[in-house]
């Protein structure tokens, strides 16, 4: 699971320099030994404004040696250096998700009895794969749920359909 974080609150310098360079920055994270879960919004806020103070530290603790050649070198001062290693520390412990409101898809349709899925027996694959993202987007807007495996609930639900039309 990918979570997006377009800034670092009272840290917009890391924001200016990729801008600067032409670039957007995208925050990325992961959940090491878990298959299913969701953003935690007040972990992960509580999380960045524990790590903003030792951004700070780091960014004013860094100089870049520009070369001329596309490896810059970049150099931390001990203080920055020990910013660093606790940010890292502080991250890799957090627990910024969270295992409630995540369901199987195949649970979530057959609750709302597919109403409103357009799924037949003809239904193709890229259909399939186009209604994805609404019912993932619906589920949360209706019922605060993640789902999961959505693409394989239609293609069971087609395949459903598909036995009782031959039946």
């Amino acid at each position: 699971m990918t979570i997006g974080v377009r800034s670092v609150p009272n840290n917009s310098w890391i924001e200016n320099k990729a801008a600067e360079l032409g670039l957007e920055i995208e925050w990325t994270a992961r959940a090491r030994g878990q298959d299913r879960v969701r953003p935690a919004p007040l972990a992960i806020t509580a999380l960045i404004e524990e790590i903003t103070p030792l951004l700070d530290i780091v960014h004013a603790g860094h100089t870049v040696i520009e070369n001329g050649f596309a490896e810059d070198k970049g150099h931390l001062s001990p203080a920055a250096q020990e910013a660093r290693e606790a940010i890292q520390e502080i991250v890799e412990e957090a627990q910024w998700w969270t295992t409630e409101g995540i369901a199987d898809a195949h649970d979530w349709l057959a609750y709302i009895d597919f109403a409103g899925v357009p799924v037949t027996a003809n239904s193709t694959d890229a259909e399939l794969r186009a209604l994805v993202d609404p019912l993932t987007q619906r589920a949360l807007d209706e019922d605060d749920v993640m789902i999961e495996g959505v693409y394989d609930a239609l293609f069971s639900r087609r395949e459903d359909l598909l036995d009782a039309e031959v039946a």
